[in-house]
């Protein structure tokens, strides 16, 4: 990452990046494939002619039981090493002595192995658990995907937004709040990417980017004139979008497939919002620009 006065050749900053690519993976990895059956859908569901599923069967309860207390434990160990990392970049700001700084970029690469190789047994307990369910289940049942308190935890990446803006120079956190506020209000739609960034921006700056295409307002943004005045462009890897701060605009330009780009506020939580809400794109074949709001 480049932003501003960050070197990108500071150890410090390597280590802390490094390994996110593949948390990340992880991450989409189990939203992607992961098909964790609803304990609540799996009650109320068709059982077959010999009754022999029974979710709350003594047996069968301590079987799942035991799922959840591994990855209860995996998780407590997940969010350990996210304080101790989140400590040492804080300490980053202060340290001045080259071996201090080596040290603590020693530090912290130790800890991204840790969390890839937590992250890992997560997605394998989350497998198994899914397994496990579906070796109980005599016969056809409707299952969906459970948003559990392990998955929230694993699309937070390793670098918490409050500890990313830190590093961008001239963010206006208050500004931010209130961009992200008003992206919450969105018409639910899709294909309208930025009409809905409009629509937010709009009502915190009384203007609108007016373009036909979502990347025809990268020159603006960049141009300090109009909607620009109120951004600045900064250099992000694409690890960290989603640790963007509130009120970050990311531009994505115009690639095969997606002629006009894509346009996006971040919410400081991991998601965008556009004409709706969602995971914060992090994947698309193309070049992106990322705009923190600084009045």
């Amino acid at each position: 990452m480049s932003i501003n006065s960050i070197n990108p050749n500071d150890p410090i900053y390597k280590a802390s990046a490094s390994g996110t690519s593949a948390q990340n993976s992880a991450a989409d990895s189990i939203t992607q494939t992961s098909a964790l059956a609803s304990e609540d859908s799996l009650q109320s569901a068709q059982l077959s002619d010999d009754g022999s599923f029974d979710l709350n069967s003594m047996e069968n309860m301590n079987a799942m039981e035991q799922h959840r207390q591994i990855m209860k434990q995996l998780q407590e160990e997940l969010n350990s090493i996210r304080q101790q990392k989140q400590s040492l970049i804080s300490q980053m700001a202060f340290v001045e002595d080259a071996d201090e700084r080596q040290s603590i970029s020693s530090e912290l690469k130790d800890l991204n192995k840790q969390a890839d190789s937590v992250y890992m047994d997560i997605v394998k307990e989350l497998q198994n658990y899914n397994n496990t369910l579906t070796e109980l289940i005599s016969g056809t049942v409707k299952q969906k995907v459970e948003e559990s308190s392990v998955i929230q935890g694993i699309q937070s990446s390793s670098i918490s937004p409050s500890a990313l803006q830190t590093t961008l120079d001239g963010y206006n956190a208050q500004a931010g709040q209130k961009i992200a506020q008003s992206a919450h209000t969105v018409d639910g739609t899709t294909g309208w990417c930025l009409k809905g960034v409009n629509d937010s921006l709009q009502r915190i700056y009384g203007k609108r980017l007016s373009y036909n295409s979502a990347y025809q307002a990268i020159p603006e943004l960049q141009s300090g004139q109009g909607m620009g005045e109120h951004f600045r462009e900064v250099s992000v890897s694409r690890d960290e979008l989603s640790s963007l701060p509130a009120g970050a605009i990311v531009v994505w330009e115009a690639s095969p497939g997606h002629e006009h780009g894509h346009i996006s506020i971040a919410l400081g939580d991991g998601r965008e919002s556009s004409d709706h809400i969602t995971s914060q794109m992090t994947s698309r074949d193309a070049n992106f620009h990322v705009f923190i709001p600084v009045s």
